[in-house]
């Protein structure tokens, strides 16, 4: 056994490889019933993926129609590695760890979990010299585990990344600072979902914002990542009444600066009619009208989402069980509430 461990290098690679195998396994059985007879859009055959000696099954976890970019698990790894020089990072070429190159959004759910393993399988064995290429492929791996729920695993994937990041000089931080962003920004959210943050949480995610915007910029991607987080903790922590404010401006400066298909200005409109739903039931002068709006923009924001993201993407989900749970609630409605364009959507649910 010890000798079978050390020939595939080590105690932890093959570690790594292992759990790599298992999660290859839950996306191919996740997706298998519903890719019956596609072929992959990488290599163009049903079965054989990058290692034509055994079958391979299909996976679908991106924006594409569900079988126009189904996929082998190993097309993609061997392309995302292929595109990546040794030894070096480059953002725009490590992408291909996450995204399809045919609709270009990120895989999510446990294909995105599942390619986590297989990156950080990959460059497990890099010289530690190659900072850069390791904390990358570490970050790919956090990501994959948050994907599927598994926020302690990921806690403990960022810490030991927070730990390199001590060492880290002026010279490769350059190079590498919007993953020591992001690694805060998924440290800090793994932090609350476990139930580990000292004081105020909400005081928590604005140094977190605070820590964003001094290291990428107020506009940066991820300085929107963390307002989203604080956004979702107000609504967490039951701060309606001002969840709704900062969720509207945000919502707002993130269509400006990322535009209106982007998935977090996607999801912060989506907290936002969350929050204007929520604050109907205080029952001030207006909540008919604030309500009837929260659901308005859960239509066309959940009509975006399906347009840019697909049925199946989980945020997309999610806004259509925030919809269904409007309804659910509210008996009273009729056809009337509603504009002429929303009536027909509308009937569906009434």
């Amino acid at each position: 056994m010890c000798e079978g461990i050390a020939s595939r290098g080590g105690a932890e690679v093959f570690h790594v490889a292992a759990s790599g195998a298992q999660a290859f396994n839950v996306a191919v059985d996740t997706c298998a019933i519903s890719l019956e007879g596609a072929a992959c859009c990488i290599c163009g055959t049903e079965k054989l993926g990058h290692d034509s000696r055994k079958p391979e099954g299909l996976v679908c976890g991106c924006s594409c129609d569900r079988t126009a970019g189904c996929v082998h698990l190993s097309c993609v790894v061997r392309q995302a590695a292929t595109a990546n020089f040794p030894g070096i990072y480059s953002e725009a070429a490590w992408a291909q760890w996450r995204t399809c190159a045919r609709c270009h959004q990120e895989y999510h759910g446990v294909v995105r979990h599942a390619l986590g393993w297989a990156c950080w399988l990959r460059y497990a064995r890099t010289e530690k010299s190659v900072l850069a290429v390791q904390y990358a492929a570490l970050l790919e791996l956090a990501s994959g585990l948050m994907e599927v729920e598994n926020f302690q695993g990921a806690y403990d994937v960022l810490e030991m990344m927070r730990e390199m990041t001590a060492h880290i000089t002026e010279r490769n931080f350059r190079g590498i600072y919007a993953l020591v962003t992001r690694v805060r920004i998924y440290h800090d959210r793994c932090s609350y979902k476990l139930g580990m943050v000292d004081g105020e949480p909400l005081d928590f995610f604005r140094e977190t914002i605070s820590f964003c915007e001094n290291i990428v910029g107020n506009d940066h991607e991820l300085a929107h990542l963390a307002a989203l987080d604080l956004g979702t903790c107000l609504l967490d922590e039951h701060s309606v009444t001002e969840a709704v404010g900062y969720l509207a401006d945000r919502s707002t400066l993130a269509e400006r600066a990322l535009g209106a298909d982007h998935t977090i200005t996607i999801e912060l409109n989506w907290r936002w009619a969350q929050a204007k739903y929520r604050h109907h039931f205080f029952g001030h002068e207006n909540f008919r009208k604030e309500l009837i709006q929260s659901i308005c923009i859960l239509f066309h924001v959940g009509d975006n989402s399906s347009r840019v993201l697909g049925d199946h993407h989980p945020l997309t989900e999610n806004i259509h069980a925030s919809i269904e749970l409007c309804f659910a609630e509210q008996l009273d409605w009729t056809l009337d509430d509603f504009s002429p364009d929303l009536r027909e959507v509308a009937q569906e649910h009434l």
